[in-house]
């Protein structure tokens, strides 16, 4: 069975961003900035979310150009990615995505990835989340912290 990639995106509380220039040291208590800046103090300034291991299922030209580029120079090895090889938005914990007419919060519990129901308004409902049918129509449409509005109902 093939393990799922382990990789990390880092929320800055401090500049309100994710940060791509960031690295984890392998120690894993520090974190150096690739600009040279000061390392920002991952208890105080960082959020770490995990990557699910999966990939929505947004089309390529569904996404805008800016995306379209971002993820063009993305490759740290600078192998030259074409628009070819896209196969969908990764999907990290705290995305917010859309399905079968309902929005959903990717959180971790319990050990494992779940996704939130943020449509209904009764008690709390979570989709078991895996590789299967539900994912085949998921769309990240947001993350709670450049879309905190994406989180009403």
């Amino acid at each position: 069975m093939k393990q799922r990639e382990i990789k990390f995106r880092a929320w800055n509380k401090k500049k309100r961003k994710f940060n791509d220039s960031l690295r984890m040291l392998l120690d894993g208590n520090r974190i150096e900035e690739d600009d040279y800046g000061s390392p920002p103090d991952i208890e105080e300034d960082i959020i770490l979310l995990q990557y699910t291991g999966l990939k929505d299922n947004t089309k390529w030209e569904e996404l805008t150009k800016k995306e379209q580029q971002d993820w063009l120079n993305s490759d740290w090895s600078n192998s030259g990615k074409t628009k070819i090889e896209w196969n969908g938005k990764e999907i990290y914990e705290e995305d917010i995505a859309f399905n079968r007419n309902n929005k959903y919060e990717i959180i971790w519990e319990e050990g494992g990835f779940w996704a939130k129901n943020l449509s209904l308004d009764e008690n709390e409902c979570y989709e078991e989340f895996s590789n299967g049918p539900f994912i085949k129509e998921l769309k990240v449409i947001g993350n709670i912290y450049e879309n905190p509005d994406l989180l009403k109902k």
